[in-house]
């Protein structure tokens, strides 16, 4: 079984990064911020993929970059690198879909902003999608977006297209759409992405019990830095 794990990244220095986040938390904490979720999301990633190895489940990690340019970017020399393509977020989506299916039997989407996940927990539900019957598995995320998507078989442009996305409904919207066609999705637990300042706040209460060692950093250091600390 070979799976596909396509992470959206944006390249510090050629896109804007977190805007929503830099109005509360300041243009240079944001910048440590995103920096700290990609090294976390790729130690979690290398977690998860070690782990499914024990069930002869193949990962590979991409990141998805969003600029042309931003494939040269040593830090994305980690893990293998796909190009976003162009167009809204719809089309490369699509486009991402398009270019991992022939060589996977599933792939995954995500992103750099939910640096906080559970690792026991992401490896769980993708094993239980793999072994499921559905070909579609979506992770909500409680700004009504998804944390995480799977999929078996390609998924159409039109309906990528379709979707309203950054919105209260988006996740709501793109599981309507894939039942409309027949198929059935499994749904994730709920987690939440980091894009306000208002959300770095649940990082006071998160529970770190099974969080790797940078993840933990991670949240300490927000917890010192959040307005207020100092």
């Amino acid at each position: 079984m070979k799976i596909a794990l396509a992470i959206f990244v944006k390249t510090p220095g050629l896109s804007k990064i977190k805007t929503r986040l830099e109005a509360g938390f300041g243009k240079s904490n944001t910048e440590t911020f995103y920096e700290y979720a990609v090294k976390a999301t790729a130690d979690y990633v290398m977690s998860i993929k070690k782990d499914l190895v024990k069930d002869q489940i193949e990962l590979t990690p991409y990141w998805a970059v969003a600029e042309e340019q931003g494939m040269q970017d040593s830090r994305w020399n980690s893990f293998q690198k796909i190009s976003q393509g162009h167009g809204e977020l719809g089309q490369r989506l699509h486009h991402i879909s398009q270019g991992l299916n022939p060589l996977h039997d599933v792939i995954i989407f995500m992103g750099v902003d939910s640096p906080h996940v559970d690792v026991g927990l992401i490896g769980s539900m993708i094993r239980d999608f793999i072994l499921s019957e559905q070909n579609f598995l979506i992770a909500p995320a409680r700004d009504g977006g998804f944390y995480l998507y799977g999929s078996k078989v390609d998924l159409a442009a039109s309906v990528w297209n379709s979707i309203e996305y950054s919105t209260k409904g988006t996740a709501q919207q793109l599981i309507e759409k894939i039942k409309s066609l027949g198929e059935g999705v499994s749904i994730g637990p709920s987690g939440f992405d980091i894009d306000l300042l208002q959300d770095l706040e649940s990082y006071k209460d998160i529970n770190n019990k099974n969080l790797l060692p940078i993840q933990n950093e991670l949240i300490n250091w927000v917890n010192q830095n959040l307005p207020g600390q100092k």
